[in-house]
């Protein structure tokens, strides 16, 4: 879990599909304009293969509409994630942490 978390990319979907609950591939790929569909269509089957997230499937008139949400697990690396950005921000000498979706 910890190479998948680690990887680029990831904290920052799991960060950005913590903000909204429950978010589509589409409007990922809007909100990380950055990011290639290839590269965060694996980091989501990666995340998703570790159990961090879930993807739900709603079939509506023949259309599929694809949508993300954390796991519990994923909630809980969240919270870490939290914890570390905190300790990066409140240190008198702050930390540098190259996978913050803060920098």
């Amino acid at each position: 879990m910890i190479n998948i978390a680690g990887k680029k990319w990831s904290s920052v979907i799991i960060e950005e599909i913590s903000e909204e609950k429950k978010i589509g591939f589409g409007k990922l790929i809007k909100t990380m304009n950055k990011i290639s569909p290839k590269v965060l269509s694996q980091r989501l089957k990666q995340l998703e293969k570790e159990g961090l997230i879930k993807k739900h499937i709603i079939e509506e008139k023949g259309v599929k509409k694809i949508s993300y949400e954390l796991t519990e697990k994923g909630e809980k690396l969240k919270k870490i994630m939290d914890d570390l950005k905190e300790l990066c921000m409140t240190d008198k000498k702050p930390i540098r942490c190259t996978q913050c979706p803060m920098y």
